[in-house]
C-alpha cells in the first residue's frame, strides 16, 4: 500500500483513493475511508488495520462490492475508476455463508458486476500460498492486471516490479479531452 501510495502522489493528478477492508464481522466488508486525495490517511490507517483486525476470514467479494459501490456513489462524474485489490486471494468468506468455494464464487459474481460497470480490478497477490489462479481471474474478468507477490521478500525486492505495474495502469487510462 505504501508504494501504492508512493506512486499515485509521485503523477500529476488529481486522483483520490478510498480504502475498503473486507475482513469486517458479519460477513460484510467495511469502508474505512471514503474517496479523498488525503493519502497519508489512507496509508495511516492501513498500517493500523493488519490481517484479521476485524475478523480473520477473507471476503474478497464484499470487499469489491463496497468498492464498486463507493466508486458509483462517490467518484467524479468522468474519472477514470479501478480497483486496486491486494489480498492472499484465499477468498474464504462468501456473501452469507463461510467455505472457499462459495468465498471464490462470491468474488467472481462480483467481479462480473464490477466489469458490467466498467472498472478494472488490478490484482495484487501476497504471500506463498496465495490463490493466484482467483487473483488472475478476477482482473482478466474486469480487464485488469494482476501482479504476484510470492513472499519471502521484502517490500524493497517487490517495489520496482509494483511500481512498473502501477505505471501500466496509468498509462492504460484513457484520455479525455475536456472543452
Amino acid at each position: 500500500v505504501g508504494v501504492f501510495m508512493q506512486y499515485i502522489q509521485e503523477v500529476d493528478t488529481d486522483d483520490r483513493v478510498a480504502l475498503v477492508i473486507y475482513d469486517y464481522t458479519q460477513y460484510s466488508a467495511i469502508l474505512e475511508q471514503t474517496l479523498t486525495a488525503n493519502f497519508s490517511l489512507v496509508e495511516n490507517i492501513v498500517q493500523i488495520r493488519q490481517a484479521g483486525h476485524y475478523d480473520y476470514y477473507t471476503n474478497i467479494g464484499a470487499g469489491i462490492k463496497k468498492s464498486r459501490e463507493e466508486l458509483q456513489d462517490n467518484a467524479r462524474i468522468g474519472s477514470f475508476k479501478m480497483i486496486v485489490l491486494m489480498t492472499d486471494g484465499i477468498a474464504n468468506r462468501g456473501e452469507s455463508s463461510s467455505g472457499s468455494t462459495v468465498g471464490a464464487e462470491y468474488a467472481l459474481q462480483q467481479a462480473d458486476l464490477t466489469a458490467d460497470a466498467g472498472y478494472p480490478i488490478v490484482t495484487i497477490s501476497l504471500g506463498n500460498a496465495a490463490d493466484t489462479a482467483l487473483m488472475e481471474d478476477l482482473a482478466a474478468r474486469t480487464n485488469g492486471l494482476h501482479f504476484n507477490v510470492p513472499g519471502g521478500g521484502t517490500v524493497t525486492d517487490y517495489e520496482q516490479g509494483l511500481l512498473d505495474t502501477f505505471r501500466r495502469i496509468a498509462n492504460d487510462r484513457p484520455l479525455v479531452l475536456v472543452k
